[in-house]
């Protein structure tokens, strides 16, 4: 808690859309660890994350979009699939 993780995020679903990709943008994101972000799934699955570990979570609905989805690309109820790298704490 306290520390921000700065990751590199694969966001799929499970049919093997790709939502986002940090790696194609060159650019890590800056996630706050111990804070709760809309996508709860993700914050719950980085806390005590390590420099140099990678981790692959599978979120469910209730901790992703939800029932309503997000735009087009994610349907409601939809489980999302998060590769996680974590590149350097801060």
């Amino acid at each position: 808690k306290g520390k921000t993780a700065v990751l590199h995020i694969n966001l799929s679903l499970p049919n093997g859309k790709v939502l986002d990709d940090t790696r194609k943008g060159g650019k890590p994101a800056e996630i706050p660890v111990g804070v709760p972000l809309q996508l709860m799934g993700l914050a719950e699955g980085i806390e005590g994350i390590k420099k140099g570990e990678k981790r692959f979570l599978i979120v469910p609905h209730n901790l992703a979009f939800g029932k309503a989805g997000a735009g087009a690309d994610i349907p409601p109820f939809s489980t999302v699939l998060i590769d996680v790298e974590c590149v350097e704490l801060k």
